[in-house]
Formats: C-alpha cells, structure tokens, sequence
C-alpha cells in the first residue's frame, strides 16, 4: 500500500473539496474518539428513567437525542397553538435537552476548557486554518464547534476567506455562489457546508435555519447554545446518529441540509477526504460526492496507521475508481494540525 506524505500531493489537490469526518476531530483531540452520544450519556449517568422511556418509545426508529427533540418541539407547539394546556410535554423537552446538552458537555467542553487543557489549541486552530483556505469546499461531517472555532481563527489571520452560508448575525444568505468570490482583505474564497447540521445551527417555529454565534472575545459558544435552547424558540440541527436512510430523510426535511446535500452533487472533480471513515452509515454522502464519477480525476484519502477500512465502501459502490485514489498520511507534516 503506497501512502504518500501530504506535501507531496498536496499541489494536484489546489481548490479541491474536502471531507471532514470524525478522525478530524479525533486529531484534536481523543475525547471525540466514541461510537455515539447516546452511549456517552449513560456511561456519564445522564440518562435518567423518564429519558430511557423516551428513547424507547422511538428505538425502533432511533437513538437520536436531536431527533426525539424535534418530535417534542413539535408537539410542545402543536399544543400551543391548539391551546391544550399540560406541562409534561414541555417538561420531557427539558428533561431531554438538559440531557443532551449535559452530554454533548461531557463530550465537547468549552473553549476555554480547550485552552486550558491544550497549550497549543490556537496553533492547531491556525495550522488547520491555513490547511482548509487551499480548498473551495470544505465539506464538515461533524457537528462539533471545532470548525466554528477554525473559521473564527481565520478571520483574525486572513479576513473572511473561511464562509460557512450564514451572515454575523446569524442569518443564512441565498447567493452562496457570491460567498465563493473574495472580499476584503481575503484573497481567496472557500466555502464551509454542514451536510448533517452543527451545534450552532438552529431551526426557528418558521422552519428557518439560523447559526448561533456569540462575541468573538468569548467563544463560549456551548454555553450560549443551551441559552438559545432554553428559550424553546429553536430546535437544535445536527444529525450526530442513525442509518444513512433515517439520516437522509431528516436532511430532506429541512431547506438548509437539502440544500446542502444537492452542493455536494457538483462538488468538483478532485475530492480529499480527511478522517472519514466512510462507513456505511454515511453511505449517501458518499454516493452524492461520487455521482458524476465518471468526470473525477483523482481522489485523496487519508490513512491514519495504515487502516485502509474507509476503502471498502467505495470499492464496493465505485470499484472503477480505484486508480484515481491516492492515499496519505494523516499525520503528515502541513496537513490539517500537524
């Protein structure tokens, strides 16, 4: 297996998309290295037994705490406007929001907690800056804040080249083809997408999507999330579980993700892909990047110690792709953080 150092690849891969999955983040940090949120939160006692009931009541569907809150967001506000009054409603929404964003706590921290416990957090925010602006796409598959931050980091380096669909305020703006010129002292111009959503996107009671942003001086951004949620005017938006199937239909249920997931349909004809395991539960991500396979000219994979896993669901679906693959140290010096 011919596993190439980044720098030496690096040149065919200029304006390429990019993939970012959870090995991204696991590169910042192990803490992110688990298998679901559902599972750290009964490992930490999180979940209590009017929660397990809950869950339960939908685990044929899904362990998803977004999903199971959207379902009760809904419902809290069907009541509303049917003037039926009881409480428990809200009250399970609590109960589950209180659940989930002790849990995403537990597993995320706050950035000065990132700060704290890693001296050299800020450089590896400004090397993973400096990685992503080579790219026109940045395709983020996490729902962490960690490409939040990076974006933040890159407007203090290089102006606002790093754009993620969403004004300073929060709104999403139509033109994203507008976003992909350069403004300001930025010289060039990359565009960030959330196919499964991110934890400072919300939907409001209008069904619109909107980034939660807080001062730049604090960046204590999970802090403000649960605020916002406490409020009950928005619902999260990030897809952290399920099957590809469950995952595609919510992404259809929503402007913003649908929109999302047609870019990735004519993301260009040179894809990276970066700590994606491309497992079978994200099987519709890859056949959107791949569809117009047949114009790809070459495709970078990451290896992370020589685990060639993340292969096996693109040979199966695109076996004819298999020459244009070109595989790379993970940890390669300039590549991502390192």
């Amino acid at each position: 297996m011919d596993i190439r150092e980044w720098d030496t690849i690096k040149d065919e891969f200029s304006k390429a998309a990019i993939i970012l999955g959870n090995g991204a983040s696991i590169a910042f940090h192990n803490k992110f290295n688990y298998s679901s949120l559902y599972e750290i939160a009964g490992d930490s006692k999180i979940i209590t037994d009017e929660i397990a009931k809950i869950f339960k009541l939908f685990s044929a569907k899904t362990k998803s705490f977004e999903y199971i809150l959207q379902q009760l967001w809904y419902a809290s506000n069907i009541n509303k406007v049917l003037k039926i009054k009881g409480k428990e409603m809200d009250n399970a929404y609590y109960s589950i929001r209180t659940a989930l964003i002790d849990t995403v706590q537990t597993a995320h921290g706050s950035f000065q907690d990132w700060k704290n416990e890693d001296p050299t957090f800020s450089i590896k925010l400004e090397k993973a800056a400096n990685f992503l602006k080579n790219f026109s796409t940045v395709i983020s598959l996490n729902y962490d804040c960690l490409v939040y931050w990076i974006i933040m980091k890159g407007k203090d380096l290089f102006g606002n080249w790093l754009k993620d669909t969403f004004t300073d305020n929060g709104q999403s703006t139509p033109d994203w083809d507008m976003l992909r010129t350069c403004h300001g002292k930025a010289e060039g111009a990359t565009l960030v997408l959330y196919p499964h959503g991110n934890l400072s996107l919300v939907t409001d009671r209008e069904q619109l999507t909107k980034k939660l942003t807080c001062k730049k001086t604090s960046f204590d951004l999970i802090t403000f999330i649960k605020e916002k949620w406490e409020t009950k005017e928005y619902a999260p938006l990030f897809i952290s579980e399920g099957d590809s199937k469950q995952k595609l239909d919510r992404i259809r249920s929503n402007s913003y993700l649908a929109r999302v997931y047609s870019e990735l349909y004519q993301v260009g004809n040179k894809i990276v892909i970066y700590g994606w395991g491309v497992t079978e539960q994200d099987e519709h991500i890859l056949k959107a990047i791949l569809h117009n396979h047949a114009q790809i000219e070459k495709i970078g994979i990451s290896i992370f110690n020589e685990d060639s896993s993340c292969l096996n669901l693109i040979y199966k679906y695109f076996p004819f792709l298999k020459e244009k693959i070109i595989l790379f140290d993970a940890n390669s010096i300039n590549c991502w953080i390192y």
